[in-house]
């Protein structure tokens, strides 16, 4: 099961220090598993005056659906099948976890000089599709039409997804279309980190995908390459979120702009922007 187990990640960096830290100094790595949460791990490590690298890489949630209990408050949703109350549990176990590791920290004194960064490294799948509900392949259960990315995109409220998972976007695991690439990103150090830091406008993001690539502004555009044709779609991802309203003959010159940073960030080959490896 540990070979399995970096399908999703929650990282926890402890830096504990007193006076300074020397620059060359080697962090101390610590793989924690769910096994371990209970063991004091924190306390035994948390200590000493080194920097601290504490990695708790978790199956949780991921495929294949299986937890060890159901929780009572799940098993009674009757709106959920048997296999969505396991994977609801999954999270539910999960956020479990989250606790003990930020509860530890404070029953030692460490979450003053903690940085805890919890991530994922994808964005939605589903692994609790049945026959009638968030089908594979998957479709659109109103219309019987198969999702394909570009003119069907994938979208919760019409594949039968009762997690929303995506948060309303378009598009899974493996597309650039944002519900498969958005993934949860925190970053918590008491008392340090401000809350709802704003970045610059002109920061931008470049992501590859199965599909092609794909660069995303802070003002909100959004442009992206489906390789297989050719096609580059522009968004808006404020106002259009399921990214439905193309916008490339609207506003060429943000397209133009945004087409060449992508080109260059992909060394000049936008066949680098496809993900090769799964």
């Amino acid at each position: 099961m540990r070979n399995h187990i970096f399908n999703s990640l929650l990282t926890v960096a402890t830096i504990t220090y007193s006076g300074n830290l020397a620059a060359q100094q080697k962090p101390n790595v610590i793989f924690i598993y769910a096994d371990d949460l209970g063991k004091g791990l924190l306390s035994a490590y948390g200590q000493k005056q080194y920097t601290t690298f504490l990695y708790h890489p978790t199956q949780l949630p991921h495929g294949p659906v299986s937890v060890p209990e159901v929780y009572p408050e799940i098993q009674n949703n009757f709106q959920l099948t048997p296999i969505e109350k396991e994977y609801a549990s999954m999270v539910k176990k999960l956020d479990i976890h989250v606790g003990l590791i930020l509860q530890e920290l404070r029953k030692q004194g460490l979450e003053k000089n903690t940085i805890v960064v919890f991530s994922s490294d994808n964005g939605h799948e589903i692994y609790y599709s049945q026959k009638g509900r968030a089908e594979k392949p998957y479709r659109n259960l109103q219309s019987g039409e198969f999702f394909d990315d570009l003119n069907n995109k994938y979208s919760s409220s019409l594949s039968g997804d009762i997690f929303n998972g995506n948060a309303s976007m378009a598009g899974l695991k493996r597309s650039n279309l944002q519900g498969g690439v958005n993934v949860p990103l925190i970053f918590y150090w008491k008392g340090t980190f401000a809350e709802n830091v704003l970045l610059p406008d002109n920061r931008y993001v470049v992501y590859s995908s199965n599909l092609g690539a794909a660069i995303v502004e802070n003002t909100g555009w959004k442009l992206r390459h489906y390789a297989k044709k050719n096609i580059f779609e522009l968004y808006n991802l404020n106002t259009d979120p399921q990214e439905r309203n193309y916008l490339i003959d609207n506003y060429p010159q943000i397209a133009e702009k945004l087409i060449n940073i992508l080109i260059r960030e992909c060394e000049s080959d936008l066949r680098n922007g496809i993900n090769k490896t799964g």
